[in-house]
């Protein structure tokens, strides 16, 4: 009966150290990765009944930087991703991007995003990328 008592204190205690290791890690790894981009979204949406992909792209910055937001619907032809369609919007702390284009089925589709920040002299300070993929 000491044998079990002490085997299951002893493996209490090494579950106990472990996890408060492992959490200590995780905590420290949290770090923002962008100074200038507060967020970055991208969706593609297909209708399948007509055929239409609709893609919607936004950024927002942190302060009152001009953004620009390039937003590319692609299909993927088995090799590589190619360019259907390409819509681009600037704005002031924030632009937003909804496009739609009649597509084929029996590819993989997505929105693939850019959004790019711009300081008071016009000079890139901050870019970022997103996707979103869907197969029709």
């Amino acid at each position: 009966m000491k044998k079990l008592l002490r085997c299951v204190a002893t493996t209490l205690i090494i579950t106990l150290l472990l996890s408060t290791v492992v959490f200590a890690y995780a905590e420290n790894e949290i770090q923002p990765r962008y100074l200038h981009i507060k967020g970055l979204t991208a969706g593609v949406k297909i209708n399948t009944i007509l055929g239409i992909a609709t893609c919607e792209s936004k950024i927002i910055v942190l302060g009152t930087n001009t953004v620009k937001i390039v937003c590319k619907l692609q299909y993927y032809d088995g090799t590589t991703w190619k360019t259907l369609k390409e819509w681009s919007k600037t704005g002031t702390t924030s632009a937003s991007i909804t496009g739609s284009y009649a597509i084929s089925s029996g590819y993989m589709y997505r929105t693939f995003a850019t959004g790019y920040v711009y300081n008071d002299q016009n000079v890139l300070i901050e870019n970022a990328t997103i996707a979103d993929t869907e197969y029709y």
